[in-house]
């Protein structure tokens, strides 16, 4: 049987369609079972990835349990966010019955706090496809940009063209902030000028749509409604704070400064006209009615990410050190350093990760070698981020301080 004629036994495709056919062991091969690469990667994925849970079995609670073993801090956020994703999986596993709107939401936040971790976390969790996307990509028909309908195109496909799946799915849309309609009031220089025309395109899926896409496997034309998606929109909102205090008028210290000590704005004190006044459409904001502001991640937090998560900035590095058959270490005192720097110079967890990846990037160059060559085991990180071997032999680098 040559390659041509043989074909994998779940989706039928034969051997010039993939790019790998694994047959099935010969004892128990009399019928040519095979399977393609395709399905394999697809198999791996019912297998660990976890499915849509029973309404029955998911409370607030386990999603909040989820989110605190990737997500450090952001307490309140997490509570709401965990509420309206069970919300939302109740609603859509209950269509004909729910007779409540949906809740999408908006979050608010500087920079590096863990808005999208959060989004792709909660949808993990609750076992739907999701979407992340950029607010300053999308355009208004007959722009040049994405068109905001694209945004349903990139959900069906990580939902690997499960329409139904992907018509209960999540979607993100950070920056959010960017698109705020030009004003001459606003207290922020950065407006797209089509901001209002996105915020309606946005708006419209939001709220419920119907429309046309093209399967490319099949170039079927597919009708797809948007009523069941949670929209999450994010953005830091530079400056709303100001607003808020031009209202409140009292001087307050907002997420958007520099002090050492930055408070964050206070949910209770945002108002629906603070978000108009700052650019969004007053049917925008109708539409995102859960809105959870993010703190500031201080020192201790900062540290706490560095070390804590199931998926912490050191085990990922110290994972990718074990692919070489060498054990990676860190002086506790380097991550409070790197802490310490990142909470000074407002970088987020973003920041934390760039500085471990030059302190790193020599070795990581080395590796092979060390490990192969050289019969290097065992690697340390000393609290001045100087490199250690296990045959003692050391390589400066300069310590976080001064760089």
């Amino acid at each position: 049987m040559n390659k041509a004629e043989v074909v994998c036994s779940f989706c039928g495709k034969n051997g010039r369609q993939v790019k790998k056919l694994v047959a099935a062991p010969p004892d128990v091969n009399e019928h040519h079972a095979h399977i393609c690469d395709n399905c394999i990667d697809m198999c791996k994925d019912i297998i660990t990835k976890p499915v849509l849970k029973d309404v029955d079995q998911l409370t607030p609670a386990i999603i909040h349990e989820k989110l605190d073993q990737y997500v450090i801090g952001q307490e309140e956020t997490k509570i709401t966010i965990s509420v309206a994703v069970y919300n939302h999986v109740k609603r859509v596993n209950n269509i004909s019955k729910a007779k409540y709107e949906k809740s999408n939401i908006l979050m608010i936040g500087p920079t590096g706090t863990g808005k999208t971790l959060i989004a792709k976390t909660v949808a993990e969790a609750v076992g739907v496809p999701y979407a992340i996307v950029d607010a300053t990509s999308l355009t208004e028909s007959g722009y040049s940009g994405d068109d905001v309908e694209s945004i349903i195109y990139s959900l069906c496909e990580n939902a690997e063209w499960d329409i139904e799946k992907a018509q209960r799915g999540i979607v993100f849309v950070d920056e959010i902030d960017k698109i705020a309609k030009s004003s001459d009031n606003s207290t922020s220089s950065v407006r797209d000028v089509s901001g209002a025309g996105v915020q309606q395109a946005l708006l419209k899926l939001a709220e419920g749509k119907i429309i046309t896409i093209e399967q490319p496997q099949t170039h079927n034309r597919i009708m797809f409604d948007t009523s069941h998606i949670l929209f999450i929109a994010s953005g830091a909102f530079v400056g709303l704070d100001d607003v808020i205090n031009e209202r409140l008028k009292t001087p307050r210290i907002g997420f958007s400064t520099h002090d050492d000590q930055p408070s964050v704005v206070n949910i209770n004190e945002i108002e629906p006209d603070d978000l108009e006044k700052y650019g969004m459409i007053p049917e925008f904001i109708g539409r995102f009615p859960v809105v959870t502001v993010l703190e500031n991640l201080d020192e201790d937090l900062l540290y706490r990410i560095l070390v804590e998560p199931e998926n912490s900035i050191s085990s990922q590095y110290q994972s990718i050190f074990d692919l070489e058959g060498v054990e990676l270490s860190f002086d506790d005192k380097y991550f409070r350093t790197l802490a310490n720097s990142g909470f000074q110079k407002k970088t987020g967890a973003r920041g934390l990760r760039s500085v471990i990846e030059r302190d790193l990037q020599t070795v990581q160059y080395d590796l092979p070698d060390l490990a192969k060559k050289h019969g290097v085991k065992k690697i340390n990180v000393d609290a001045q981020g100087v490199i250690h071997y296990d045959k003692k032999r050391t390589r400066a680098k300069k310590s976080v301080n001064e760089k």
